[in-house]
């Protein structure tokens, strides 16, 4: 028994394809004119040879147009004056992740007013506490850690380094020692925008120019749908196609090798 897939060629080669092993469409398929602009100087309407094309709800097929790219979101941050030193900034507290959701932490530098208190930090509820270090001196002790030592010890704790960065602000000095600062929430963080989702699914390219407009005796123009074959295993010159191929149409078109 002779299992081999037997594949047809209709005509001669078309310019994007480098194989002669093309397999139509039997029957054809039938593009709607109706998502089809036509050209603004000549108005006509016309599809190229080597448009990737999929199925609408109608039934009909019409040129594959993609959704609109993803757009990143922002992550939310604050940057904190966390020293007696000047009027700069210190500390600067980025989110991990970008959305709007990072606007909901907040940073707090305590002063524990206790002697020889330790550098530590703690999550409690939607506040990020840093305990700050303090020495022996009469009655609370005073404040020892400096803004590198606060930096540190919030990338190193954990839990907390998997959702916030601390960094230095430009222009700081990582040795000065810090102060207590209030609760500080972080701020602008923007949500991702995901991917739109493209007109139709890819499912084939056209083998030939498809032309939907006949013109009157007057010289107006009719436009119509048009029944098609479509190549839907091939092997394709993505240079010579009239439009760029992305990721998800070679995902939704395993039948065809794009080189």
């Amino acid at each position: 028994m002779n299992l081999e897939l037997k594949t047809t060629t209709l005509g001669g080669k078309l310019s994007f394809l480098d194989s002669d092993k093309v397999r139509y469409v039997r029957g054809g398929i039938t593009l709607d004119h109706l998502l089809v602009p036509p050209d603004p100087l000549t108005g006509m309407k016309r599809v190229a040879a080597g448009t990737v094309v999929g199925r609408l709800g109608n039934g009909k097929y019409a040129p594959y147009v993609a959704g609109a790219a993803a757009v990143p979101g922002v992550a939310s941050t604050v940057t904190l004056k966390a020293s007696g030193a000047g009027a700069r900034d210190d500390i600067v507290i980025t989110a991990k992740q970008t959305g709007a959701d990072g606007d909901k932490i907040k940073v707090q530098l305590v002063d524990p007013g206790a002697k020889n208190a330790t550098l530590k930090v703690a999550v409690e509820t939607d506040v990020i506490r840093v305990y700050l270090a303090t020495d022996d001196t009469a009655p609370n002790g005073a404040i020892t850690s400096t803004i590198a030592q606060v930096i540190a010890a919030i990338n190193a704790a954990l839990f907390v380094k998997d959702i916030v960065v601390a960094s230095l602000a430009e222009g700081s000095a990582e040795g000065d020692v810090v102060i207590a600062v209030a609760a500080t929430p972080l701020a602008g963080g923007v949500n991702d925008t995901p991917a739109g989702a493209p007109n139709v699914t890819p499912r084939f390219l056209l083998a030939d120019d498809v032309v939907f407009t006949t013109f009157t005796a007057t010289g107006g123009a009719v436009h119509g749908d048009q029944l098609v074959t479509a190549i839907d295993q091939a092997r394709v010159i993505e240079a010579r196609l009239p439009a760029a191929i992305d990721a998800f149409t070679k995902a939704s078109m395993p039948g065809i090798t794009w080189v």
